[in-house]
């Protein structure tokens, strides 16, 4: 679950842009509405959240004031999406976007959190991915590494849980295509990852992830799927399902 906080000029306001957000995306729960200036920075400082929207009308002063408080670390890890109609020229910290004003529809609102939401559920899933791969020792300098995450991306994002995908035909040319190198490239650099893995990973820690013997071989295929089916099976933020509506603003 994935904390937001809304700033902006009205409760009205704020809660259009939460029932724009939150009826859309299930997996992302609202921290607070804040509407109230002058306890702005007490507000924000009191609660700690994934993002915060701001999308209030500040003269110029006041809100290159605003950003440089929020360019600190208290909020670094916290991304902001600053909604404005100035140009600033001050390097402000990554965690702050700036997106252009326009006609605040719904699915201009929802558009601003899906590219955020998508890119943290991603960051999100490869952190749960290089932990397993960490779990079974895998080198992190193969390239053939790099190839098994990818495909593990590629089948998640796909939705595509069955082992019976044809390698061949589907993973390996979509890799080859990737990286400009070629099939029979893209395969010898993961087998030799998963044979850099059988030398360096503990022998108890392989039997028990992959409920076999310990010189057992395992093919790439079973060696992806068994550890697509253990990151599935744990609490990743889902995409797109219906949330609650927002009826009345938070003080």
């Amino acid at each position: 679950m994935l904390d937001i906080s809304i700033v902006t000029n009205d409760a009205n306001k704020g809660v259009y842009i939460a029932n724009s957000i939150f009826t859309f995306f299930h997996s992302l729960r609202l921290e607070q509405i804040i509407y109230n200036f002058d306890n702005l920075k007490n507000s924000l400082i009191r609660y700690k959240v994934d993002m915060i929207i701001f999308d209030m009308f500040l003269n110029k002063k006041d809100e290159e004031d605003l950003l440089i408080f929020l360019d600190n670390k208290l909020f670094q890890n916290t991304d902001i999406i600053f909604i404005t109609q100035n140009t600033y020229n001050i390097d402000f910290a990554n965690h702050i976007s700036f997106v252009k004003s326009e006609n605040r529809t719904e699915e201009y609102y929802r558009n601003i959190v899906e590219k955020w939401f998508l890119t943290k559920t991603d960051m999100e899933f490869e952190k749960l991915v290089k932990s397993e791969l960490y779990k079974l020792n895998f080198n992190f300098s193969y390239k053939g590494t790099t190839y098994i995450i990818d495909i593990l991306k590629y089948l998640y994002d796909n939705q595509i849980y069955d082992d019976h995908i044809n390698f061949q035909k589907l993973i390996y040319p979509y890799l080859a295509k990737k990286y400009n190198r070629s099939i029979s490239s893209i395969k010898t650099s993961i087998l030799n990852s998963i044979e850099n893995m059988y030398c360096e990973c503990d022998s108890n820690i392989f039997k028990e992830y992959f409920y076999t013997y310990e010189d057992y071989r395992i093919k790439t295929k079973e060696l992806i799927f068994n550890i697509l089916d253990k990151i599935i099976k744990k609490p990743l933020s889902e995409r797109y399902d219906r949330g609650k509506k927002i009826s009345d603003a938070i003080p």
